[in-house]
């Protein structure tokens, strides 16, 4: 694992410096037609009228767009690691996105980012029905729905977190294919998953890529016969400890690195930041279920709410035509499912003035509980397609 983190981390650092060996005179026709269709664009626009969970956060990209150009000429090293204001964070995507901007613009990167979405959506429904069933696709296109996946596409900021859910999920289904599924295996893969998470993400939904690939996990433990509370805690445990491990060290080490590097206390600047977006700013009052209920007005519009009742009610006939099959040992077995689908829940207590600020970002973690409640009872009744067991 330390020779894993090594080799990330020798990654991250070795992409941002060699983005930055691309000059500024070779990105700057590109660069200047993309900051002018951002520019054209609303700063916070909602795609859908009236639906704040459809709203592109074009300041944060705009931001990514700025930080492309290295106007202080720095050295590719230090231009890789610094950014003014927010130098706490790894901003990977400009490991990608600047080299790309010496032949495309901000426009054609929305294009080949549509397809990109679109293409992991159908690996990751093809899989989900191949080794799980058809229930499981409907209620994974159901989550994704809900949190309006198809803008994606459209934001540097957002696409990240899709990208690595939909990777991880597909790294599951080849470790448990490939019966390497053991406990070294699963903290390995949520390792990686996590360290990506930071290295890519400026803090939008990053429970994401934790709980939809575990729940993905658990259900494929038990797909063949329901294995012991014990087992599954296990799991849950191992997993949610390589994610932590992942996440916190990656960025804990670009604090160190852009320090060391950059000659600047990283440290200090987020220990300020910790601070705001947990306890909040002067004078700002937080109230956790006032918070609670503008994320879920955002995630659960009208609409939203029949189609969710109404899936609640297929699912519970379901589960009733099945209740002779259950067990209460398969529904003790089955809870930490319940335990992840809370973790939302804790998220919001410990960042309440970040979930407040940017509810119509970050009430898509929130679509967990819900996943974690359908893939619970579907794992209660198994019905799984007949390529399960292959």
């Amino acid at each position: 694992m330390i020779l894993t983190f090594a080799l990330l981390l020798g990654i991250y650092i070795t992409s941002l410096w060699g983005a930055y060996q691309v000059s500024d005179e070779q990105i700057m026709e590109k660069w200047e037609q993309s900051t002018h269709t951002i520019r054209d664009e609303p700063k916070r626009w909602v795609v859908m009228q009236h639906y704040d969970g459809s709203k592109l956060d074009t300041f944060t990209d705009n931001l990514i767009f700025q930080k492309l150009r290295n106007k202080d000429q720095l050295p590719p090293l230090q231009a890789g690691m610094s950014n003014s204001g927010y130098v706490r964070y790894w901003f990977g995507t400009i490991a990608i996105v600047r080299p790309m901007l010496a032949y495309v613009d901000y426009t054609s990167i929305r294009y080949f980012a549509i397809s990109l979405v679109f293409l992991l959506l159908i690996l990751t429904t093809i899989q989900l029905y191949r080794y799980l069933g058809l229930a499981y696709c409907l209620v994974y296109g159901l989550c994704l729905g809900m949190i309006h996946f198809w803008i994606f596409p459209l934001s540097l900021q957002y696409l990240p977190i899709f990208v690595i859910f939909s990777l991880g999920q597909l790294l599951i289904i080849f470790l448990d294919r490939h019966q390497k599924a053991n406990l070294y295996h699963w903290f390995w893969a949520f390792f990686i998953i996590a360290s990506l998470t930071n290295f890519f993400d400026l803090l939008t939904a990053p429970l994401l890529t934790y709980a939809i690939p575990y729940a993905l996990a658990l259900c494929l433990k038990n797909r063949s016969e329901v294995r012991l509370f014990w087992d599954n805690l296990k799991l849950t445990l191992v997993s949610g400890l390589a994610w932590i491990c992942g996440y916190s060290l990656t960025w804990i080490s670009k604090w160190l690195i852009g320090s060391n590097i950059l000659h600047q206390n990283i440290i200090k600047n987020a220990q300020h930041q910790a601070a705001i977006r947990t306890g909040g700013r002067a004078g700002e009052v937080l109230n956790y279920i006032d918070i609670l209920r503008k994320l879920g007005i955002t995630l659960l519009p009208k609409e939203a709410r029949v189609i969710l009742v109404i899936a609640l009610v297929v699912s519970i006939i379901f589960l009733a035509c099945h209740w002779r099959n259950l067990r209460w040992s398969t529904l003790i077995s089955l809870s930490p499912m319940i335990l992840v689908g809370m973790l939302p829940f804790i998220w919001l207590a410990i960042m309440k003035n970040h979930c407040n600020t940017h509810y119509y970002f970050t009430y898509r973690i929130f679509i967990i509980p819900i996943l974690c409640g359908f893939y619970y009872l579907l794992a209660l009744v198994k019905p799984h397609s007949n390529h399960s067991k292959n």
